[in-house]
Protein backbone atom coordinates (compact mmCIF):
# COMPACT_ATOMS: atom_id res chain seq x y z
CA UNK A 1 0.00 0.00 0.00
CA UNK A 2 1.46 3.53 -0.94
CA UNK A 3 2.14 5.92 1.99
CA UNK A 4 1.98 9.03 2.30
CA UNK A 5 4.58 11.64 4.28
CA UNK A 6 3.74 12.12 7.71
CA UNK A 7 3.22 15.91 7.42
CA UNK A 8 2.72 18.22 4.56
CA UNK A 9 4.57 21.71 4.38
CA UNK A 10 2.39 23.27 6.67
CA UNK A 11 3.43 20.14 9.39
CA UNK A 12 -0.16 19.12 9.70
CA UNK A 13 -0.33 15.52 9.21
CA UNK A 14 -0.93 14.50 5.35
CA UNK A 15 -4.35 12.43 3.99
CA UNK A 16 -4.66 8.90 4.31
CA UNK A 17 -3.90 7.05 1.39
CA UNK A 18 -6.26 3.84 -0.12
CA UNK A 19 -4.58 1.05 -1.79
CA UNK A 20 -4.54 2.74 -5.02
CA UNK A 21 -2.79 5.88 -3.48
CA UNK A 22 -6.14 8.48 -3.75
CA UNK A 23 -6.04 10.23 -0.81
CA UNK A 24 -9.25 9.54 1.68
CA UNK A 25 -10.90 13.20 2.16
CA UNK A 26 -11.99 14.23 5.36
CA UNK A 27 -15.29 14.58 6.73
CA UNK A 28 -16.99 15.25 10.13
CA UNK A 29 -17.99 12.45 11.84
CA UNK A 30 -21.71 11.49 12.23
CA UNK A 31 -22.98 11.74 16.26
CA UNK A 32 -22.96 7.85 16.06
CA UNK A 33 -19.25 7.83 15.34
CA UNK A 34 -18.41 10.39 17.37
CA UNK A 35 -20.25 8.43 20.35
CA UNK A 36 -17.88 5.32 19.24
CA UNK A 37 -14.81 7.74 18.67
CA UNK A 38 -15.28 8.19 22.44
CA UNK A 39 -15.89 5.23 23.64
CA UNK A 40 -12.48 3.44 21.99
CA UNK A 41 -10.59 6.46 22.84
CA UNK A 42 -7.20 5.52 23.92
CA UNK A 43 -8.17 7.79 27.13
CA UNK A 44 -11.70 5.46 27.73
CA UNK A 45 -14.99 6.87 28.49
CA UNK A 46 -15.50 9.51 30.04
CA UNK A 47 -16.86 8.03 33.27
CA UNK A 48 -13.07 7.75 34.23
CA UNK A 49 -11.45 10.37 36.16
CA UNK A 50 -8.43 12.32 35.12
CA UNK A 51 -5.33 12.45 37.29
CA UNK A 52 -4.63 14.79 40.23
CA UNK A 53 -3.03 17.61 38.36
CA UNK A 54 -0.93 17.89 40.94
CA UNK A 55 0.49 14.50 40.71
CA UNK A 56 0.07 14.04 36.99
CA UNK A 57 2.15 11.67 35.20
CA UNK A 58 3.64 12.30 31.27
CA UNK A 59 1.59 9.73 28.98
CA UNK A 60 4.33 7.52 28.22
CA UNK A 61 3.40 4.01 28.36
CA UNK A 62 7.03 2.67 28.82
CA UNK A 63 7.62 5.14 31.61
CA UNK A 64 4.40 3.78 33.22
CA UNK A 65 5.43 0.15 32.83
CA UNK A 66 8.78 1.57 34.80
CA UNK A 67 6.72 2.50 37.48
CA UNK A 68 4.67 -0.06 38.12
CA UNK A 69 7.44 -2.53 38.49
CA UNK A 70 8.93 -0.11 40.54
CA UNK A 71 5.86 0.38 42.96
CA UNK A 72 5.51 -3.42 43.09
CA UNK A 73 9.15 -3.96 44.47
CA UNK A 74 8.34 -1.91 47.30
CA UNK A 75 7.18 -3.49 50.62
CA UNK A 76 3.55 -4.02 49.49
CA UNK A 77 1.36 -4.66 52.56
CA UNK A 78 -2.47 -5.15 53.03
CA UNK A 79 -4.49 -3.78 56.25
CA UNK A 80 -7.55 -6.58 56.35
CA UNK A 81 -10.62 -6.06 59.32
CA UNK A 82 -13.87 -5.87 59.30
CA UNK A 83 -14.94 -2.40 58.54
CA UNK A 84 -14.83 -0.27 62.06
CA UNK A 85 -12.12 -2.21 63.25
CA UNK A 86 -9.97 0.75 63.45
CA UNK A 87 -7.96 0.52 60.01
CA UNK A 88 -8.82 3.91 59.66
CA UNK A 89 -6.74 4.89 62.64
CA UNK A 90 -3.81 2.43 61.89
CA UNK A 91 -3.81 4.19 58.19
CA UNK A 92 -3.31 7.38 59.94
CA UNK A 93 -0.56 5.70 62.35
CA UNK A 94 1.08 4.00 59.15
CA UNK A 95 1.12 6.93 56.88
CA UNK A 96 3.36 9.10 59.67
CA UNK A 97 6.17 7.05 59.19
CA UNK A 98 8.12 8.72 56.35
CA UNK A 99 8.65 5.02 54.64
CA UNK A 100 5.36 4.04 54.47
CA UNK A 101 2.71 4.70 52.47
CA UNK A 102 -1.20 3.75 52.98
CA UNK A 103 -3.53 6.37 51.88
CA UNK A 104 -6.87 4.96 51.89
CA UNK A 105 -9.09 1.89 50.43
CA UNK A 106 -8.65 0.97 47.11
CA UNK A 107 -10.86 -1.88 47.03
CA UNK A 108 -8.45 -4.04 45.12
CA UNK A 109 -9.67 -7.49 46.34
CA UNK A 110 -12.83 -7.38 46.83
CA UNK A 111 -14.35 -4.88 43.71
CA UNK A 112 -11.19 -4.21 41.29
CA UNK A 113 -9.93 -8.09 40.52
CA UNK A 114 -13.69 -9.18 40.53
CA UNK A 115 -14.36 -6.29 37.90
CA UNK A 116 -11.58 -6.98 35.54
CA UNK A 117 -12.23 -11.04 36.02
CA UNK A 118 -16.03 -10.08 34.66
CA UNK A 119 -14.81 -8.00 31.95
CA UNK A 120 -11.87 -10.45 30.75
CA UNK A 121 -14.50 -13.48 31.04
CA UNK A 122 -17.26 -11.33 28.80
CA UNK A 123 -14.41 -10.76 26.36
CA UNK A 124 -13.40 -14.47 26.05
CA UNK A 125 -17.44 -15.18 26.16
CA UNK A 126 -17.84 -12.79 22.91
CA UNK A 127 -14.74 -14.34 21.23
CA UNK A 128 -15.73 -18.09 21.27
CA UNK A 129 -19.58 -16.60 19.90
CA UNK A 130 -17.71 -15.70 16.96
CA UNK A 131 -18.25 -18.77 13.94
CA UNK A 132 -14.80 -19.39 12.90
CA UNK A 133 -12.13 -22.27 13.28
CA UNK A 134 -11.36 -23.13 16.80
CA UNK A 135 -7.53 -21.99 16.48
CA UNK A 136 -8.63 -18.31 15.66
CA UNK A 137 -11.74 -18.45 18.11
CA UNK A 138 -8.95 -18.82 20.97
CA UNK A 139 -6.62 -16.85 19.89
CA UNK A 140 -7.37 -13.63 21.76
CA UNK A 141 -8.67 -15.33 24.92
CA UNK A 142 -7.38 -14.13 28.17
CA UNK A 143 -6.12 -16.74 31.00
CA UNK A 144 -5.85 -16.53 34.51
CA UNK A 145 -2.61 -15.60 34.65
CA UNK A 146 -3.65 -12.97 32.23
CA UNK A 147 -6.30 -11.51 35.03
CA UNK A 148 -3.47 -11.55 37.21
CA UNK A 149 -1.45 -9.60 35.39
CA UNK A 150 -4.18 -7.02 34.81
CA UNK A 151 -4.82 -6.61 38.22
CA UNK A 152 -1.19 -6.84 39.41
CA UNK A 153 -0.46 -3.91 36.96
CA UNK A 154 -3.74 -1.88 38.06
CA UNK A 155 -2.24 -2.20 41.75
CA UNK A 156 1.13 -1.00 40.09
CA UNK A 157 -0.63 2.05 39.17
CA UNK A 158 -2.73 2.57 41.95
CA UNK A 159 0.40 2.54 44.67
CA UNK A 160 2.64 4.29 41.85
CA UNK A 161 0.94 7.50 42.33
CA UNK A 162 0.50 7.44 46.11
CA UNK A 163 3.72 6.87 45.93
CA UNK A 164 4.69 10.20 43.75
CA UNK A 165 8.14 9.91 43.14
CA UNK A 166 9.62 9.52 46.95
CA UNK A 167 12.27 7.97 47.16
CA UNK A 168 12.08 7.47 51.08
CA UNK A 169 8.80 5.30 50.30
CA UNK A 170 10.06 1.19 51.21
CA UNK A 171 6.39 0.37 51.76
CA UNK A 172 3.28 0.96 50.26
CA UNK A 173 -0.02 -0.50 51.26
CA UNK A 174 -4.12 -0.41 50.95
CA UNK A 175 -6.48 -1.00 54.06
CA UNK A 176 -9.45 -1.80 52.50
CA UNK A 177 -11.47 -3.75 55.30
CA UNK A 178 -12.38 -6.56 53.02
CA UNK A 179 -8.52 -7.29 52.57
CA UNK A 180 -9.35 -9.81 55.47
CA UNK A 181 -11.55 -11.93 52.95
CA UNK A 182 -9.52 -11.66 50.10
CA UNK A 183 -6.32 -12.34 51.90
CA UNK A 184 -5.81 -15.34 50.42
CA UNK A 185 -6.09 -14.13 46.44
CA UNK A 186 -3.74 -11.05 47.77
CA UNK A 187 -0.95 -13.19 48.90
CA UNK A 188 -1.02 -15.38 45.93
CA UNK A 189 -1.26 -13.15 43.40
CA UNK A 190 1.79 -10.79 45.38
CA UNK A 191 4.13 -13.40 46.47
CA UNK A 192 6.31 -10.36 48.42
CA UNK A 193 3.22 -8.62 49.69
CA UNK A 194 2.74 -9.09 53.84
CA UNK A 195 -1.12 -8.98 55.46
CA UNK A 196 -1.77 -7.04 58.33
CA UNK A 197 -4.82 -8.52 60.33
CA UNK A 198 -6.50 -6.10 62.53
CA UNK A 199 -9.13 -7.52 65.23
CA UNK A 200 -11.27 -5.72 67.18
CA UNK A 201 -13.80 -6.80 69.67
CA UNK A 202 -16.86 -8.10 67.42
CA UNK A 203 -19.30 -6.41 70.09
CA UNK A 204 -17.78 -3.02 69.70
CA UNK A 205 -17.75 -3.41 65.68
CA UNK A 206 -20.84 -3.47 65.94
CA UNK A 207 -22.01 -0.60 67.66
CA UNK A 208 -19.27 1.28 65.70
CA UNK A 209 -20.83 0.46 62.43
CA UNK A 210 -24.77 1.03 63.61
CA UNK A 211 -24.05 4.78 64.89
CA UNK A 212 -21.80 5.41 61.51
CA UNK A 213 -24.56 3.70 59.23
CA UNK A 214 -27.30 5.59 61.45
CA UNK A 215 -24.95 9.07 60.47
CA UNK A 216 -24.10 8.50 56.59
CA UNK A 217 -27.60 6.49 55.95
CA UNK A 218 -30.18 7.70 58.39
CA UNK A 219 -33.81 6.85 58.31
CA UNK A 220 -33.61 4.47 54.82
CA UNK A 221 -30.84 2.40 57.26
CA UNK A 222 -33.03 3.10 60.39
CA UNK A 223 -35.95 1.35 58.19
CA UNK A 224 -33.79 -1.61 57.28
CA UNK A 225 -32.70 -2.50 60.75
CA UNK A 226 -34.64 -0.96 63.27
CA UNK A 227 -32.36 -2.06 66.13
CA UNK A 228 -28.94 -3.03 66.95
CA UNK A 229 -30.42 -6.59 67.60
CA UNK A 230 -31.59 -6.77 64.00
CA UNK A 231 -28.24 -5.27 62.61
CA UNK A 232 -25.83 -7.70 63.83
CA UNK A 233 -26.62 -11.10 62.25
CA UNK A 234 -25.57 -8.83 59.01
CA UNK A 235 -21.94 -7.07 60.75
CA UNK A 236 -21.17 -9.50 63.05
CA UNK A 237 -22.51 -13.07 61.48
CA UNK A 238 -22.13 -12.01 57.84
CA UNK A 239 -18.79 -10.18 58.06
CA UNK A 240 -16.62 -9.76 61.74
CA UNK A 241 -16.14 -13.64 62.19
CA UNK A 242 -16.08 -15.30 58.60
CA UNK A 243 -13.28 -12.25 57.66
CA UNK A 244 -11.60 -13.35 60.62
CA UNK A 245 -11.37 -16.94 59.88
CA UNK A 246 -10.43 -16.09 56.26
CA UNK A 247 -7.32 -13.62 57.21
CA UNK A 248 -6.53 -16.09 59.97
CA UNK A 249 -6.76 -19.28 56.81
CA UNK A 250 -4.36 -17.64 54.91
CA UNK A 251 -1.68 -16.80 58.04
CA UNK A 252 -1.31 -20.34 58.53
CA UNK A 253 -0.61 -20.74 54.65
CA UNK A 254 1.26 -17.89 54.90
CA UNK A 255 2.54 -16.98 58.43
CA UNK A 256 6.10 -15.49 57.50
CA UNK A 257 3.93 -12.60 55.52
CA UNK A 258 1.06 -12.40 58.03
CA UNK A 259 1.16 -10.23 61.70
CA UNK A 260 -2.23 -10.54 63.87
CA UNK A 261 -2.77 -6.50 65.32
CA UNK A 262 -5.67 -6.02 68.36
CA UNK A 263 -7.22 -2.86 68.22
CA UNK A 264 -7.39 -3.00 72.14
CA UNK A 265 -3.33 -3.45 72.24
CA UNK A 266 -2.96 -0.45 69.81
CA UNK A 267 -4.86 1.69 72.69
CA UNK A 268 -3.01 0.02 75.36
CA UNK A 269 0.07 -0.10 74.49
CA UNK A 270 0.93 2.00 71.02
CA UNK A 271 4.47 2.12 70.79
CA UNK A 272 4.87 -1.24 71.02
CA UNK A 273 2.92 -2.76 69.03
CA UNK A 274 3.91 0.36 66.30
CA UNK A 275 7.12 -0.98 66.62
CA UNK A 276 6.58 -4.70 66.33
CA UNK A 277 4.56 -3.53 62.58
CA UNK A 278 7.26 -1.03 61.38
CA UNK A 279 9.68 -4.04 61.94
CA UNK A 280 7.20 -6.45 60.24
CA UNK A 281 7.47 -4.03 57.23
CA UNK A 282 10.59 -3.27 57.23
CA UNK A 283 10.79 0.22 57.45
CA UNK A 284 12.63 2.00 60.72
CA UNK A 285 11.62 1.21 63.89
CA UNK A 286 13.68 3.32 66.09
CA UNK A 287 11.99 5.51 68.78
CA UNK A 288 11.50 8.49 66.68
CA UNK A 289 9.65 6.50 63.77
CA UNK A 290 7.59 4.76 66.53
CA UNK A 291 6.74 8.60 68.09
CA UNK A 292 6.04 10.18 64.69
CA UNK A 293 3.38 7.77 63.82
CA UNK A 294 2.00 7.85 67.43
CA UNK A 295 1.71 11.60 66.69
CA UNK A 296 0.11 11.17 63.29
CA UNK A 297 -2.66 9.10 64.62
CA UNK A 298 -3.82 10.80 67.42
CA UNK A 299 -7.36 10.48 68.51
CA UNK A 300 -7.55 14.08 69.52
CA UNK A 301 -6.34 15.50 66.08
CA UNK A 302 -8.40 13.07 64.09
CA UNK A 303 -11.75 13.66 65.81
CA UNK A 304 -11.14 17.76 65.73
CA UNK A 305 -9.82 18.39 69.53
CA UNK A 306 -11.97 15.75 71.41
CA UNK A 307 -10.49 12.99 73.64
CA UNK A 308 -11.21 9.60 73.45
CA UNK A 309 -14.87 8.64 75.53
CA UNK A 310 -16.29 12.34 74.28
CA UNK A 311 -18.64 11.05 71.88
CA UNK A 312 -19.51 13.17 68.77
CA UNK A 313 -22.50 10.71 66.13
CA UNK A 314 -21.90 13.19 63.78
CA UNK A 315 -18.21 12.92 63.20
CA UNK A 316 -16.56 9.77 61.12
CA UNK A 317 -14.20 9.37 64.99
CA UNK A 318 -17.39 9.09 67.00
CA UNK A 319 -16.07 8.41 70.44
CA UNK A 320 -12.92 5.44 70.03
CA UNK A 321 -13.69 3.93 73.56
CA UNK A 322 -13.23 0.51 74.01
CA UNK A 323 -16.28 -1.46 75.80
CA UNK A 324 -18.49 0.74 74.32
CA UNK A 325 -20.66 -1.75 73.38
CA UNK A 326 -21.67 -2.31 77.26
CA UNK A 327 -23.84 0.69 76.77
CA UNK A 328 -25.61 -0.30 73.98
CA UNK A 329 -26.52 -3.88 74.47
CA UNK A 330 -29.43 -5.07 75.41
CA UNK A 331 -30.31 -8.51 76.18
CA UNK A 332 -31.60 -9.12 72.70
CA UNK A 333 -28.19 -7.49 70.83
CA UNK A 334 -26.47 -9.72 73.15
CA UNK A 335 -27.94 -13.12 72.38
CA UNK A 336 -27.88 -12.19 68.62
CA UNK A 337 -24.28 -11.72 69.28
CA UNK A 338 -23.85 -15.04 70.77
CA UNK A 339 -26.05 -16.78 68.17
CA UNK A 340 -24.36 -15.81 65.04
CA UNK A 341 -20.47 -14.94 66.62
CA UNK A 342 -20.15 -15.90 69.80
CA UNK A 343 -18.04 -18.83 69.35
CA UNK A 344 -15.67 -16.70 67.79
CA UNK A 345 -15.54 -13.75 70.45
CA UNK A 346 -14.53 -16.85 72.92
CA UNK A 347 -12.03 -17.88 70.99
CA UNK A 348 -10.22 -14.71 70.80
CA UNK A 349 -10.65 -14.67 74.45
CA UNK A 350 -12.85 -11.27 74.65
CA UNK A 351 -15.46 -11.83 77.57
CA UNK A 352 -18.69 -13.70 77.34
CA UNK A 353 -20.79 -12.04 75.27
CA UNK A 354 -24.26 -12.72 77.44
CA UNK A 355 -22.46 -11.92 80.71
CA UNK A 356 -22.61 -8.08 80.33
CA UNK A 357 -25.63 -6.80 78.57
CA UNK A 358 -27.00 -3.23 79.69
CA UNK A 359 -30.44 -3.76 82.18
Amino acid sequence: MPTADPADATGLASAPLDFAGRPIPPAALSPMAQQLAQVMAPSGPPSLTESDPDHARPDDTADAHRRVEAALDKQLFFIGSCSKSGSTWLQHLLDGHPQVRCHGEAFLANQLRPLLAAVAAKHNKNIKCVKVSNRVQRSGDLAREDLNHLWRTAVGLIFDRWIDGDPNVLAVGDKTPENAAGAAALLETFPQAKLVHLIRDGRDVCVSGWFHNLRVKGDAFKQQFPTLADYIPLMAGQKWAPYIELARDAGRRWPDRFIEVRYEDLHAQGGAVMTALLAFLGVDADAESVASCLSHGQFEQLSGGRGRGEEDRGHFYRKGQIGDWREHFDERAAQAFDRCAGPMLRSLGYADPAAHAAA
